[in-house]
C-alpha cells in the first residue's frame, strides 16, 4: 500500500477503501455531430466498440472490488454498442445501479427495455426543449408498467445560440416528468465554433438572472434545476474523486476521469491548453484495486482535499507555463487538474 507524506503527517488509505463507481465507455461511435462536442478536438480520433470479452473483465472486477454503480457514458453514444441491452442486463443482474448518459436517439426503440430492466437513471443531452428525444415514449412506458425507474434527467449545454430555450425548461419538465435539469457551459476547443461559448464571453449572460424571470414556473415544475458557475469557484470539487469513481475507455485503458482519458485541447478564458491522456493502467493487464490503492491513491488524496493550486484564479495564469497543459502543476503534481472546468464547476461532469 502506498504511503503519502504531507508535512508532518503520514497518511494511507483505509483498509476498506475501494472504487464505488465506474464510468464505462462502451463505444466511441456516435450518430450525431454536435458542434459543442469536444470529441472533435482529439487528433486521429477513432470510432470503435468495446469488445464484449473486455466488458466481462470489467464486470468481474466490479464484483471483486465492490463497485456499486456503473455510468455508461464517454466519447460516444452508449446505446449504439451492438450488445448494449445485454450489457445492461448483466450489470443489473448483479445488483448494480446503472446510469445511462445518452443523446436520446435510441430512446423510442429501447424505452420498454430500460423500464423492464429497471435502469436507475437516464440522462439525456439536449440543446433545445422543442424536441423530447424519446423522453415522452419513456414516460409512457413507465406509466403503463407502473414503474418509478428510470428517473429521467436532462443535461442542457448552454451556448449563445440556444439561450432563448432556457425559459421553456419549466413547461418541458412538467409535461414529460423530468426529475432534474442540469445547465452546463459548452467547453470550447480550438477549431470549434468560436461564436458558441458563453464561458469566454465578456458580456456573459447570468443564467441565474435569466431564470429568475420565470421562477414561479420553476417552483411549480416539480423538478430540480442546477446551473454552472460563471467564474472559477473557490469551493472546488472533483466529481470523480468525490464519488470514488474511475473511467474505463472502450479499449480497456483506465484513467482518473473522462477529462484526462484522451489527449485533446481546450480554450477556457481565452487560454488554450493541452489536455494529456493520463492512463493508470489497463483492464486486460492490471487489477483495479491495486491501481486504486497504488498509483491512483496520491492523486485521489489531492482531489479529495483540494491539495492543489487553482490555475483559473491565479494572478500569474497568463504567463505561467504550467497552465498551458495538464502535464504538471506549479506544486509538482502530475497531472495538472488545476484548470479543469469540472473541478471549478464551470461545466457539469457527466458522471
Amino acid at each position: 500500500m502506498r504511503m503519502l507524506k504531507v508535512g508532518d503527517w503520514i497518511l494511507n488509505l483505509k483498509e476498506d477503501s475501494h472504487p464505488r463507481e465506474l464510468m464505462i465507455e462502451l463505444t466511441t461511435v456516435c450518430n450525431y455531430s454536435c458542434p459543442h462536442c469536444f470529441r472533435f478536438s482529439v487528433p486521429g480520433f477513432k470510432a470503435q466498440h468495446m469488445d464484449f470479452s473486455l466488458f466481462e473483465l470489467i464486470l468481474e472486477s466490479m464484483d471483486r472490488t465492490r463497485v456499486e454503480k456503473a455510468t455508461f457514458s464517454g466519447w460516444g453514444e452508449p446505446t449504439l454498442h451492438p450488445s448494449f441491452l445485454k450489457i445492461i442486463k448483466q450489470v443489473k443482474s448483479r445488483g448494480k445501479r446503472i446510469v445511462l448518459n445518452t443523446n436520446g436517439s435510441s430512446l423510442v426503440d429501447i424505452a420498454e427495455d430500460l423500464v423492464f430492466l429497471e435502469v436507475d437513471e437516464v440522462v439525456i443531452s439536449l440543446r433545445s426543449f422543442e424536441e423530447d428525444q424519446g423522453i415522452r415514449r419513456l414516460r409512457e412506458e413507465k406509466i403503463a408498467k407502473g414503474a418509478n425507474k428510470p428517473v429521467v434527467k436532462v443535461l442542457f449545454t448552454v451556448t449563445k445560440d440556444n439561450l432563448a430555450e432556457i425559459p421553456k425548461a419549466a413547461d418541458f419538465v412538467k409535461e414529460l416528468g423530468v426529475r432534474e435539469v442540469f445547465f452546463s457551459h459548452y467547453i470550447p476547443y480550438p477549431g470549434g465554433l468560436e461564436d458558441l461559448p458563453l464561458i469566454d464571453d465578456e458580456d456573459i449572460v447570468d443564467i441565474d438572472t435569466l431564470l429568475e424571470s420565470f421562477s414561479p414556473k420553476i417552483l411549480g415544475a416539480g423538478a430540480r434545476f442546477a446551473y454552472p458557475e460563471l467564474s472559477p469557484n473557490f469551493a472546488r470539487e472533483c466529481p470523480f474523486a468525490a464519488n470514488r469513481a474511475l473511467f474505463i475507455r472502450c479499449d480497456g485503458v483506465i484513467t482518473p476521469c473522462l477529462y484526462l482519458s484522451r489527449s485533446w485541447k481546450t480554450t477556457i478564458f481565452k487560454r488554450s491548453r493541452d489536455i494529456l491522456e493520463f492512463p493508470l493502467g489497463n483492464m486486460a493487464e492490471d487489477d483495479l484495486m491495486d491501481l486504486w490503492r497504488g498509483s491512483y491513491s496520491e492523486m485521489f488524496f489531492r482531489l479529495c482535499f483540494n491539495h492543489l493550486p487553482s490555475c483559473l484564479e491565479c494572478p500569474f495564469k497568463e504567463g505561467c507555463k504550467f497552465t498551458q497543459s495538464s502535464e504538471m502543476d506549479c506544486w509538482g503534481n502530475s497531472p495538472n487538474c488545476a484548470h479543469c472546468p469540472y473541478l471549478h464547476k464551470l461545466a457539469l461532469c457527466p458522471l
